[in-house]
């Protein structure tokens, strides 16, 4: 059982990197949009043109001449609370090791001690049995014969009462040992068990757009980052250690009923001990010469006797128990055999890097006093892909090389189409990855081999959104997004749709304030709020602006922070001229 304890304590550390679930995102971590819900199929700005609507490079503010924008984010999913549980295990990862070493080291004290305690009761009862009764004391020599008998059964009684003591007190700490290791145990099993299949994933993105609006037309160069690691434990030793821990709450059981039935004998051994010792200073020669009397001799010698042989029951009913309880133990030690104890849950990383660069043109035209615009972008994008698949036992340096990694380099292009109305409405289209493609994740098959596919596939398939906003110049801004199609754009998590809701207020010339809120119409786990702020000051020339957006799960407003199973955030630095 020991060993089970010392891999549980390390296997837990490495339960949080396993089957990942990705997939390749919509949109970026401009954090505009972040703010207001992940919108921008419809919403007038340029540097959201080509990563949500290349048509609104025509359809936006005409007297935007062009903007410049970096951008940087990161986000963290974790709907398992890996955060909230890490306290608690990493609290037992600390105390299980100390607990499994002073169980195995009282363990081996308790063997010991039984050891000595049963030879101790050996000797003891072949010296019992030379006690005289009282009936035999009639005078000074059989006084003085029976005195004789008496010492060497007080003193080894008096070993078999301070051994059955010493066995007692193991016999309890052990088994308060063994039901401390098995509650932490039990607490690592159950929070493994909430932790099954729930992804842990970070994102990471970064991309510089320089966009140049033009009712004619309009063109926007970018370039963009975007990757994304974790993992998902998939925990395939509950029963494992339920079989430990069931096993476990046995043995401390009959351990602490060893350290009962022994306690109570000791008890008993006490009490005939300090009998004894009275019979031994009554029937001495100075004691019977200044009473004139063997009357308290007998007396003494009588109450000895009886409570020797009410300690000798005790011990023989003690013996039984501990007998039974230890074989209980031994049957419950049995099922934890190695080969019931052998990890099976296995560490499984995967990873998704894309390097994405393009051009967005568009154009605008007028019919029945509509705006009409459309925009394409082709783009090249470069795919590492990386999915590695090893045992709990394994090094963390075996997660590196090249053993795990495919790349691809592809071609691919989004079209778009947007209409804005007199009134301040405008609507918005957009098909992202037009063209389906596929690519597959590969392992080498042994160390430093060439990586072949390992049967998990990324799917980039179209991906279709409709946008809605209304702008009222220089005062507000509202916007509604929603997924037309039902996707799983990476062809690795559940199937996702969602609807995006965001606006934003301009509290003067400079300032805006920004709010949001996205649902998954499929997973509400999956559900956001967000809130941003933007700052554009002007200078000569040219107009700066910097933007800051945070988004975090809705159960942030019941729990704090640590509750959170989403956080984001990021930030853009620009140049308006």
């Amino acid at each position: 059982m020991c060993k089970c304890v010392s891999r549980l304590s390390v296997f837990f550390v490495l339960m949080f990197i396993s089957e990942v679930t990705l997939a390749l995102p919509f949109n970026t971590f401009d954090p505009r949009s972040m703010a207001m819900g992940s919108t921008g199929v419809a919403v007038d700005d340029p540097s959201l043109a080509p990563f949500f609507n290349p048509a609104m490079l025509s359809a936006a503010d005409h007297s935007k001449k062009f903007s410049f924008d970096l951008i940087l984010g990161a986000s963290l999913i974790d709907p398992g609370n890996l955060h909230t549980n890490w306290t608690t295990l990493s609290d037992i990862g600390k105390t299980l090791p100390g607990a499994g070493t002073d169980l195995n080291t009282n363990s081996a004290t308790l063997s010991s001690n039984t050891t000595v305690l049963s030879n101790n009761i050996t000797a003891l009862s072949n010296t019992i049995a030379a006690i005289p009764a009282a009936s035999t004391i009639i005078d000074a020599n059989s006084a003085a014969a029976a005195l004789a008998s008496l010492t060497p059964v007080a003193t080894k009684l008096g070993n078999v009462t301070n051994s059955m003591a010493t066995v007692s007190s193991n016999s309890t700490t052990v088994g308060n040992n063994v039901n401390t290791v098995t509650a932490d145990i039990t607490k690592v099993n159950q929070v493994l068990n909430s932790l099954n299949s729930h992804p842990v994933q970070a994102d990471f993105g970064a991309g510089v757009v320089l966009a140049i609006p033009g009712r004619e037309w309009g063109i926007a160069i970018y370039k963009d980052v975007w990757a994304a690691m974790g993992g998902a434990l998939v925990y395939k030793d509950s029963s494992t250690v339920t079989t430990i821990t069931t096993a476990g709450t046995t043995i401390g059981t009959n351990l602490l009923g060893i350290g009962t039935a022994t306690g109570t004998a000791t008890t008993d051994l006490n009490a005939a001990s300090t009998l004894l010792n009275n019979a031994i200073a009554v029937c001495s020669t100075t004691a019977i010469t200044a009473a004139g009397s063997y009357t308290p001799c007998q007396n003494a010698l009588n109450s000895a006797n009886t409570s020797l042989n009410t300690a000798k029951n005790t011990v023989t009913a003690t013996s039984t128990t501990v007998t039974a309880n230890a074989g209980n133990i031994t049957t419950a030690a049995a099922n934890v055999n190695p080969g019931s104890t052998t990890l099976q849950s296995q560490i499984h990383i995967r990873g998704v890097a894309v390097t994405e660069g393009g051009v967005s043109i568009s154009h605008a035209q007028v019919s029945n006093d509509i705006d009409w615009s459309w925009g394409i972008t082709p783009k090249v994008m470069q795919l590492r892909l990386y999915d590695a698949t090893l045992a709990t036992s394994s090094k963390v340096s075996n997660l590196t090389g090249n053993d795990y990694l495919a790349y691809y380099s592809t071609l691919n292009f989004d079209v778009g189409l947007a209409k804005t109305y007199l009134s301040g409405w405008r609507t918005g289209i957009v098909v992202k990855n037009v063209i389906p493609q596929s690519f597959e994740f590969k392992n080498a098959p042994s160390a430093g081999a060439t990586p072949v596919a390992n049967g998990s596939t990324l799917y980039l398939t179209p991906q279709v959104r409709g946008g809605i906003s209304y702008e009222y110049p220089k005062w507000f801004t509202v916007a509604f997004d929603a997924d037309l199609t039902r996707n799983d754009p990476a062809g690795l998590e559940d199937p996702s749709q969602f609807v995006a809701l965001g606006g934003e207020i301009s509290t003067s010339d400079w300032t805006q304030i920004r709010a949001g809120y996205r649902a998954d119409l499929v997973n509400a786990a999956r559900n956001v709020a967000s809130v941003g702020l933007g700052v554009s000051p002007r200078v000569p020339n040219f107009k700066t602006h910097f933007d800051i957006a945070l988004t975090a799960s809705p159960d942030i407003f019941k729990n704090g922070l640590d509750g959170a199973t989403q956080v984001g955030l990021a930030m853009k630095f620009g140049l308006n001229f």
